[in-house]
């Protein structure tokens, strides 16, 4: 769970450890030990489709 700061949402500590390893297995790369550029990763949707 990613919050609208870039954060992972976890205070357990166990869960946030859980988390951002499995999103840096996924090629997600952090811009601090917390936080991740989160407009690197928005979807946009192309408007040729829509």
């Amino acid at each position: 769970m990613i919050n609208s700061k870039g954060e992972i949402g976890f205070r357990d500590e166990e869960m946030f450890m859980t988390q951002k390893l499995l999103l840096e297995s996924e090629g997600i790369q952090f811009n601090t030990e917390k936080s991740l550029p989160l407009k690197s990763y928005l979807w946009h949707i192309d408007s040729e489709i829509y």
